[in-house]
């Protein structure tokens, strides 16, 4: 209710909310992060190292921020999507 929902919101060590289900949900922004992976993979030779060394860190900087600022839990940030299902 206090971020504009028809739940009351509860803090992620509360497990006495509504939820029946699985109520996480994978980190886009870390997903996207992670995808810069792909172009790194492509890099001339010379620089791939320094670039997919480039791309990790990013990835690990934007889902470390995301934990850090409780946007998600850091299963979130850190298990495949298809874990979930």
């Amino acid at each position: 209710m206090e971020l504009g929902g028809t739940q009351p919101f509860m803090q992620w060590w509360d497990w006495r909310g509504k939820c029946d289900g699985n109520c996480s949900f994978v980190s886009g922004e870390a997903s996207g992060a992670y995808a810069l992976l792909a172009p790194a993979a492509v890099v001339p030779a010379p620089w791939r190292i320094a670039a997919i060394g480039a791309a990790v860190g990013y990835g690990t900087a934007v889902g470390l921020l995301r934990v850090a600022v409780g946007g998600h839990f850091s299963t979130d940030v850190i298990l495949p999507e298809s874990l979930w299902r």
